[in-house]
């Protein structure tokens, strides 16, 4: 049986584009999987879908204080590799090491692993390294997942310098790829920018849908009030949700909206609890278990500021896919992407300008076609089949039968 090794900076339950990989590739291939214990909100719902795929095997890494030498000798040559960038900037290494610090501890953990595979498949930046090391070493193919335009997100420390390491990285890391897959159209464009003359690998889009088994649309009309829904891993500051809640308290008498995620207390104590006539808060759970819930709500907010990073411009999350197919109509705010994506999907909502003034106008418009937007729902998720994970996965199915 061929088998395909998974990397990824991050752990499962943050990561739900490496989770459908795995169940995928769990099918024909053998899985083993490097990934990080966060300790945080995640750890309870990674352990879920750890036990949900038996026949995986999974080698979790350590990031945190519990363990203390790793988390010092890390953090420590992390440190000294940003020290000596300047002069070194053309050491694929250190601009890895660098980068992040989980880039190193992939790297170690990779290093020794006495197996071989018969493709590397690595989800986020910090893993793109060991994987292109790792298939040097054992002359085995590599892919990478581009699910973010890495150089475009908000980087809080020596930006600069930083936003030319991951551009360094995946300008000469990318080239020798088997594959890039990528999230969106316009992570796509931003990608093949980036490389100009260089030789490209084959590349293709994957969109951030689910199967379709996932949401169970009914006609029926749960809640007179209009229901409004909003997820993230996070609901913290700078997310959008400033521009939406206020106005909303505004008709609470005629609408809900759930924020469904981890509740950073400081945005709460400081924004939220004024609003809470208007807000009921569900703690995270497995993506899943999300699917079947969303189709209970009438609008879903898709609310990306342009503002926070340039990566936002270009990103479809997966969350504008996954209101689409549970059959929610969709308020976008109006980022090159979700622009992009509402003109191809005309039937499943509007887009609206990043300013409360433009969201009241929605929200009033939304009130007075309130039983039209009800009623619509299973149109809208027929029409989303077209976005499902069932069209996707057979892209990522095709290329693996080339390399594996």
């Amino acid at each position: 049986m061929k088998s395909i090794l998974f990397l990824t900076s991050n752990n499962l339950a943050t990561n739900p584009r490496l989770v459908k990989e795995l169940e995928l590739a769990r099918q024909s291939y053998k899985c083993t999987v490097f990934y990080f214990n966060l300790s945080n909100w995640s750890d309870a719902i990674d352990a879920e879908i750890r036990t949900s795929m038996p026949d995986v095997v999974f080698k979790i890494l350590p990031t945190g204080k519990e363990a203390l030498f790793t988390w010092l000798f890390s953090s420590l040559i992390e440190r000294l590799a940003r020290l000596f960038y300047p002069p070194y900037k053309g050491s694929l290494r250190l601009n890895a090491f660098a980068h992040s610090k989980r880039s190193l501890l992939l790297w170690l953990a990779i290093r020794w692993h006495p197996y071989k595979y018969d493709l590397i498949i690595a989800h986020n930046l910090a893993a793109l390294y060991p994987a292109y090391s790792f298939s040097k070493l054992h002359n085995t193919p590599f892919a990478f997942d581009l699910e973010d335009y890495h150089p475009g997100e908000t980087i809080g420390v020596d930006s600069e310098d930083e936003i030319n390491r991951r551009k360094y990285l995946m300008k000469d890391l990318l080239p020798a790829a088997a594959y890039v897959s990528y999230a969106s159209p316009l992570i796509g464009k931003a990608f093949q920018d980036l490389l100009k003359d260089k030789i490209k690998p084959k590349h293709f889009l994957i969109n951030n849908s689910f199967s379709s088994k996932d949401f169970k649309v009914t006609q029926e009309i749960v809640s007179e009030k209009l229901s409004l829904v909003w997820f993230s891993q996070n609901i913290s500051f700078g997310r959008g949700l400033e521009l939406v809640v206020p106005v909303l308290y505004k008709y609470r008498e005629q609408i809900s909206l759930t924020l469904i995620g981890s509740l950073n207390n400081a945005f709460y104590n400081n924004f939220l609890k004024v609003y809470d006539k208007v807000l009921i808060y569900v703690l995270p759970m497995r993506q899943k278990e999300l699917h079947a819930i969303l189709p209970s709500f009438d609008i879903g907010l898709a609310i990306e500021l342009s503002a926070a990073d340039s990566n936002r411009e270009k990103c479809l999350t997966n969350k504008i896919f996954a209101y689409s197919q549970a059959g929610l109509y969709i308020l976008a705010t109006d980022t090159e992407a979700q622009k992009l994506f509402i003109a191809q999907n005309p039937k499943v909502g509007e887009i609206v300008e990043q300013t409360s003034e433009d969201f009241e106008v929605a929200i009033q418009a939304a009130l007075t076609n309130a039983e039209e937007i009800k009623k619509g729902k299973m149109c809208r998720q027929e029409k989303a089949r077209e976005l499902a994970w069932e069209q996707e996965s057979g892209k990522i199915l095709e290329v693996w039968q080339h390399f594996v």
